[in-house]
């Protein structure tokens, strides 16, 4: 999978690097329009983007959706327990995902 659009978010803090996702992401939806939102995996882009699908009323399909590690020191299990909070669509990878959601 490929992204359509890049975001060229530069290095940063976690705070700093989610905010400008939202920020430039936000000005993406409102010229594009989509239908639908496709965020994969459990990175911080993840949870920004989600949020802010979410804010927009764009739906939401979390890719890798419904895996945990049940450590919660992990920042990778709170976006992804975060995203799914949000999601409308879920995909699994595999089965144990499949429980969560």
């Amino acid at each position: 999978m490929e992204p359509d659009i890049w975001l060229n978010i530069p290095a940063a803090s976690a705070n700093t690097q989610m905010a400008e996702i939202m920020l430039r992401l936000e000005k993406v939806i409102l010229e594009e329009m989509p239908d639908l939102l496709m965020v994969p995996g459990d990175v911080n882009s993840t949870f920004a983007a989600a949020l802010t699908a979410n804010k927009m009323g764009i739906k939401i399909a979390h890719i890798e959706s419904g895996l945990r590690s049940f450590d919660r020191t992990m920042p990778e299990e709170f976006n992804r327990l975060l995203t799914d909070e949000v999601t409308d669509y879920f995909f699994v990878t595999e089965e144990s995902g499949e429980n969560i959601c």
